[in-house]
C-alpha cells in the first residue's frame, strides 16, 4: 500500500470509530431524557396522589378547600377542581404534564369521590328506602311456609 492510500484508511477508519461513538454518545443522551422525563411523571404522579391524600374533610362532611399553590414537576401550578353534585363531592388535582398545558392529553389527573347523602333532596334516599322496603316485604313472602295440601 502507498502511504497515501495508508493515510486515507486511517482517516476513513478514524470517522468511522467517530461517527459511531457520537451516534452512541446521542443515543445515551436521548435516553437520558427519557428517563428524566419518566422519572418527572412518576414524581407528579406520587404528588397528585399526595395532595388528595391530605385534602381534609369538615364537620359537615365537605372537603376543605386547600389554599397553597403547589407546583409539580415542571414547575407548575397543580389545578385543584372541588365541586359538589347532589350526591357527591368531588375534587380533581391536575398537572398539566409534560406539554405544560391544561387540559390536553397528557395530563396527570387523580379524581377523588366522597359520598355524600347530605346534598340529596330525600328522593335519593327516599327511593332507595322503597326499593329496600320492597326487597324485605319479598324476602318475607318467600320465607313464610307455602301452603299445605290438606
Amino acid at each position: 500500500m502507498k502511504k497515501i492510500e495508508i493515510i486515507i484508511f486511517t482517516f476513513l477508519l478514524l470517522g468511522g470509530i467517530l461517527g459511531v461513538a457520537k451516534l452512541i454518545k446521542n443515543y445515551q443522551l436521548r435516553v437520558a431524557k427519557e428517563e428524566a422525563a419518566m422519572q418527572r411523571i412518576q414524581d407528579t404522579q406520587k404528588l397528585v396522589v399526595k395532595v388528595a391524600d391530605e385534602i381534609g374533610i369538615d364537620n359537615a362532611g365537605r372537603f376543605v378547600p386547600i389554599e397553597k399553590q403547589i407546583e409539580d414537576a415542571w414547575g407548575n401550578p397543580l389545578a385543584i377542581e372541588q365541586f359538589a353534585s347532589k350526591t357527591s363531592e368531588n375534587v380533581w388535582i391536575r398537572s398539566a404534564g409534560p406539554d405544560e398545558t391544561l387540559n390536553t392529553e397528557d395530563d396527570i389527573v387523580f379524581k377523588r369521590y366522597r359520598l355524600s347523602m347530605a346534598n340529596t333532596t330525600g328522593t335519593i334516599a327516599e327511593e332507595f328506602g322503597r326499593q329496600f322496603r320492597g326487597f324485605l316485604d319479598a324476602d318475607q313472602n318467600s320465607a313464610t311456609p307455602s301452603s299445605v295440601d290438606e
